[in-house]
Formats: structure tokens, C-alpha cells, sequence
């Protein structure tokens, strides 16, 4: 027997109970006519039936923990959740609608299967939606500890910055299963870091190393959102559920990465001072080039390598230069023995212990013409690093058989726009001529036997190129 009950009813402990009446009743056997009920055969209701039970349709996920979470990399997540699930049941997080395999669901009897991205699981709880709407939120456990942070970052070159997360307190969740048992992060609750507006974890892009997490992200995601938020995944605030606000630790970045990131140098220029062609060197004096560095990344630093003892590293100001820190422009003089063809590499330390490497370029070899004294010949315009092509320009270039950058050829080839003739260089990453900022010298052997020396100006970044342009 099948009944049919009223649309609209709420769930509740029973619909009602059913009530069973028996009895015999006479049939005419001539015309099938029934007649009337035969006494003493009534029997009244059985008050031992069950009643009419509403069945709730809400979803449950059995057997969900970390090991259902799967880290595929790329920002995506594999998410198996074992139950009993209903035609119909979809997964919704936050606007996000995921009902079939093209939006990421795979539902089957005793499973459900879903692809998800960590950028859309940070903005809200993933829930699980039965077929008449009821919704319940997949969750490990509440929030048992919310966890406690501090974050540093410093520059690790000139366009990432790494950011270190000392965790003083893991966050932990009351498993639903066992509630004396608590759940730890990060073996058994995922985390997601959210850093400049972008989302890493729980593997992906993460480090571990103790209670500190690293992270490197880009520059430019600092200066726009200078924000950290460590965000437990699936992790129930017991006194709301949906909301994960309680169970997530949020950092300002912007007292760390500031100073860090405002850390520059550029390099201004070199002077090769020869006390025999003044008439001021003194005897057992040696010949130096003249360095002038500029940047706050200089701020206190010590001069670490070349080592010699006649090697000067001081504050440069001069009446020229009033507006500028003592401690944020400094002068090298160093003796020309210490420099080689390449250039000059120095090795200073900061207050905090870091280490900065320098790349400077050496002084013209002697027999070279300078273009800055006798030749109009130049780079047309400084290239940023990793750039791999440049354009000499200037007079006589037709003579020019070979482009030296060291002891490495650059290939070179002429090029002609009407009466004028250009040289455009290429293999400047090959040559290891692009690799660092800083003035590199380039040689250029002349058809007659001479030599040409010009400076290839290589900057960190597009700013720099159009601030070191003549105006």
C-alpha cells in the first residue's frame, strides 16, 4: 500500500501514525452486493505500528579528513568525500555553484569528487547542498584555537621578497568523530597563506621548516596588498557556522617589506685617479679607480671584499651633494690591481647580518679610446637586465670587426638607415653582459689594429631606464 502525504511538510520527528482497522462484512453471492459488517468480527486499531517517520534529506560527509584533501598543484585541490548522496546534491561555495563534471563535481553512490581551486576555497566555506536545499558545511571539526603569527620580509632580489611565517600557535580543531582528540595544523588541517592577494598552499609554493613557513612572492603584489592571512581550511567557527573569521590570523606587512623594498643601489660613475699623470702621486702609491655608490640599501653597510689595506669605503657627501644621507651614498677607492677586465665584484654586509653582492665595471683598458673623451660612438640607450639585444651608435662603426665584452665575442651586425650606420649587438645574455646591473665595458677591435671602449649601461628595471635617459 502506498500513501501519498501534502507537499510543504517540515521535517519533524514523525508525520503521524497510522491507524489499522479490520473487520468482516457479508456479500450477496448472487449479485457481488456487500452487505453489512459481521458482528463480532471488528477489530480495532494496532497501537504497537511505528509511526510515519519525515526523513531528512541534509547531506553528511563520512570519513572526511586531511588525507581526502589533495594538493594538485597549480592552485588546485582534490577534495573526496565519502556518504551516501542523493541525485540532485551539489557543492556551493560562496556564489559558486558546482553541480556537474564541467564545474569540477564527479557524485556517485558512495562518493562525491571535487576539483576546486585554493583562490576560490579562501573566499568561503565549501557546503554540501542537498536536493531540497538543505545545506551543510563541510568541515573537519570547529575551531578548537585560532592560530598566532609573526611575519618578516626582505627582498631576496629586485623583484621577489620572501616572507617568513613564525607560527607561536598552530591552530587546532575538535575532531566531530572524537571530541576529546583535537586536530593540529598543518598535518592535519590544510592552510592556505593569502600574501599580497594571492593564494599558496596548502603545499604548493610553501616551504616548511619547523614552526616557520616561507614564502616568496612578487614585489608588486606586496606594494598593492601588503597584507598577510593564515586561513585553516575547512575549519567551522563553532559560534557561527559558515564563518571562518575566528579561525584565521591576519598580519600588516607594510612595517616589513617598506623599508626592505625601498633598498636599491645604483651605481654613478668611475674616476681613475693616476698620480703620475697629475704630478701629485707620491712613491710607493698606487694607481685607484673612484666608485660612488648610492641607495638606503647601503645604510651602514661594511665593506667586506676585495680585501687590502688600501682600500678606502667612507660616507660621500660633498657641497654637491647636501641633500643626500651621509650614510646613503658612499665612496670606493680601490687600486686598480684588485679590478680585471670583467670589473669589480664586492661583497658588503648589512646591520642585520644580510649580505649584498655588487657587480661594478672596471676602468677603460689603456690603449682604448674613450668615448666620453675622443668618440661620439655610444649605446644608444641602457637595456634592463635579461636584455639580450643593443644598438651602438655612432660614427665609423663600418670598421668595426669585433664586439668584446671580456673575453667573450658579442655577436654584432651592421645595420644601415639611409647614410648612417648603427651596430646592433646581440647574445648580451650568453655574454653575461645583461645578467646584473651596473656600466659594463664593451671593446670594440677596429679594422687599423685599435681598440674602442664602450659603456653598455644595464639597469634593474624600466624606471631606471627612463630616469637615466639625457634630457
Amino acid at each position: 500500500m502506498q500513501v501519498a502525504l501534502p507537499p510543504g511538510c517540515l521535517p519533524s520527528d514523525s508525520l503521524g501514525k497510522v491507524e489499522v482497522n479490520t473487520y468482516w462484512r457479508s456479500i450477496e453471492r448472487k449479485t457481488g452486493a456487500i452487505g453489512q459488517i459481521i458482528s463480532g468480527s471488528y477489530i480495532g486499531r494496532y497501537p504497537d505500528l511505528n509511526p510515519i517517520v519525515n526523513p531528512l534529506l541534509s547531506q553528511k560527509a563520512t570519513k572526511f579528513s586531511y588525507t581526502s584533501v589533495e594538493d594538485l598543484h597549480n592552485g588546485q585541490l582534490a577534495i573526496a568525500v565519502n556518504g551516501n548522496f542523493l541525485p540532485g546534491s551539489y557543492v556551493r561555495i560562496g556564489s559558486q555553484k558546482l553541480s556537474d563534471w564541467s564545474s569540477g563535481l564527479l557524485l556517485e553512490d558512495q562518493k562525491l569528487t571535487l576539483s576546486v581551486s585554493t583562490a576560490l576555497l579562501a573566499t568561503a566555506p565549501a557546503m554540501l547542498v542537498s536536493r531540497d536545499g538543505t545545506e551543510t558545511q563541510l568541515s573537519l571539526g570547529d575551531c578548537a584555537q585560532a592560530p598566532q603569527v609573526s611575519a618578516t620580509s626582505k627582498l631576496v632580489d629586485e623583484t621577489h621578497a620572501i616572507v617568513q611565517i613564525a607560527f607561536c600557535k598552530w591552530p587546532e580543531a575538535s575532531s566531530p568523530q572524537d571530541t576529546e582528540h583535537l586536530l593540529h595544523a598543518p598535518d592535519e588541517i590544510p592552510l592556505l597563506l593569502i600574501i599580497g592577494g594571492k593564494v599558496y598552499g596548502p603545499h604548493d609554493n610553501i616551504l616548511r621548516n619547523g614552526e616557520t613557513l616561507s614564502v616568496i612572492t612578487p614585489v608588486a603584489d606586496l606594494f598593492t596588498s601588503p597584507r598577510l592571512t593564515v586561513m585553516p581550511l575547512f575549519v567551522a567557527d563553532s559560534g557561527d557556522i559558515g564563518s571562518r573569521i575566528a579561525c584565521t590570523a591576519s598580519e600588516d606587512l607594510i612595517d616589513f617589506v617598506s623599508p626592505n623594498l625601498a633598498d636599491k643601489f645604483t651605481f654613478l660613475g668611475t674616476n681613475e685617479q693616476k698620480g703620475e699623470s697629475s704630478g701629485t702621486q707620491k712613491a710607493g702609491d698606487q694607481a685607484k679607480a673612484t666608485y660612488v655608490l648610492l641607495g638606503s640599501r647601503l645604510k651602514g653597510s661594511i665593506f667586506l671584499f676585495p680585501i687590502g689595506t688600501d682600500i678606502n669605503w667612507c660616507p660621500f657627501v660633498t657641497s654637491a651633494h647636501t641633500n643626500v644621507a651621509e650614510d646613503t651614498a658612499m665612496k670606493l677607492e680601490i687600486p686598480l690591481t684588485l679590478i680585471d677586465e670583467n670589473g669589480l665584484q664586492v661583497l658588503l654586509q648589512k646591520k642585520d647580518q644580510e649580505l649584498i653582492t655588487l657587480q661594478l665595471p672596471g676602468p677603460p683598458k689603456k690603449g682604448a679610446t674613450s668615448t666620453t673623451n675622443a668618440s661620439p660612438i655610444k649605446v644608444r640607450e641602457p637595456i634592463v637586465v635579461g636584455a639580450d639585444q643593443a644598438t651602438i651608435t655612432g660614427p665609423g662603426l663600418t670598421d668595426v670587426k669585433k664586439v668584446w665584452f671580456g673575453k667573450t665575442e658579442i655577436l654584432s651586425e651592421q645595420v644601415k638607415d639611409g647614410t648612417a650606420t648603427s651596430l646592433m649587438l646581440k647574445g648580451l645574455v650568453v655574454s653575461k653582459a645583461s645578467t646584473y646591473p651596473g656600466s659594463k665595458n664593451l671593446t670594440l677591435d677596429l679594422s687599423n689594429g685599435k681598440t674602442l671602449s664602450v659603456i653598455l649601461d644595464v639597469v634593474s628595471n624600466i624606471t631606471e631606464t627612463l630616469q637615466s635617459q639625457p634630457h
